[in-house]
């Protein structure tokens, strides 16, 4: 198993009903997403594998010196050819989560949803 694979659904276009982390609640996805976590803020301790991810790490300490307090740097990779991630919920409200498509093959598209606000779509 790998243990970055976070709702893994079968390829073949099935839509799977699962259990969230918070709230723990049932909900449809699609497909398979994995997260890669390059910095977590653990005990007031910020901890970056910087060996392996240098500039992410760099950028994380201007954005630390400009006095923002990163809980955690994720790259998430989603596979194809179609993945539906639902809303994402948080016991902490009052944080903001930047998401932002760094490579998107060229047939294919990614699309942030804020229902009832906006949608940004990445090609």
């Amino acid at each position: 198993d790998d243990p970055a694979v976070l709702s893994p659904c079968p390829g073949d276009g099935q839509v799977c009903w699962a259990k969230t982390f918070h709230p723990e609640v049932h909900r449809w996805h699609q497909g398979v997403w994995r997260h890669y976590f390059l910095m977590r803020l653990t005990d007031g301790v910020v901890m970056c594998l910087k060996p392996l991810y240098p500039l992410a790490c760099s950028l994380l300490d201007r954005v630390m010196g400009l006095g923002l307090q990163p809980l955690q740097l994720v790259v998430s990779e989603v596979e194809g050819p179609k993945t539906y991630i639902p809303l994402h919920r948080s016991k902490l409200q009052s944080r903001i989560r930047l998401s932002c498509g760094i490579e998107v093959p060229a047939n294919g598209s990614s699309v942030l949803r804020f229902p009832g606000f906006a949608e940004q779509v990445y090609r």
